[in-house]
């Protein structure tokens, strides 16, 4: 069950943070991460932030008193699926590793605190009423 309220607001906060992202890396730093790789990463973690937000309202329905528990669960496995996808690029240490690895974690705490801003609003708003 996928809730296209939040998927939209996700989907559009990761299409600004992507054309930030190339903006940045185009006009400043002259193409240090090709388009492509730029793409994948935005990509990777966009999907893993629409799973991780739909299937804490899945919990939140279901156990409303777990979707802190449940949120803590997905960061940590959000993490270990970020380790598994930067591999390949660990393995071939292209000269822009720094660069990649920087990129992708600056993507990755941006969403990760989208993330936490709307588990925390849901939590207020299920406090209030």
């Amino acid at each position: 069950m996928i809730n296209k309220k939040i998927t939209f607001s996700i989907l559009l906060f990761a299409t600004c943070i992507f054309s930030l992202h190339y903006l940045i890396n185009s006009y400043l730093f002259s193409t240090l991460i090709n388009v492509k790789e730029l793409v994948k990463i935005n990509f990777f973690i966009t999907l893993l932030t629409v799973v991780v937000l739909n299937s804490l309202i899945i919990i939140k329905t279901k156990f409303p008193d777990k979707v802190g528990f449940g949120y803590l669960a997905f960061v940590l496995i959000k993490m270990i699926l970020s380790i598994v996808f930067l591999f390949p690029f660990l393995k071939e240490k292209p000269n822009n590793l720094k660069v990649i690895v920087l990129s992708f974690f600056i993507i990755f705490f941006c969403h990760l605190f989208f993330e936490a801003y709307s588990v925390v609003k849901w939590l207020k708003h299920d406090e209030n009423h």
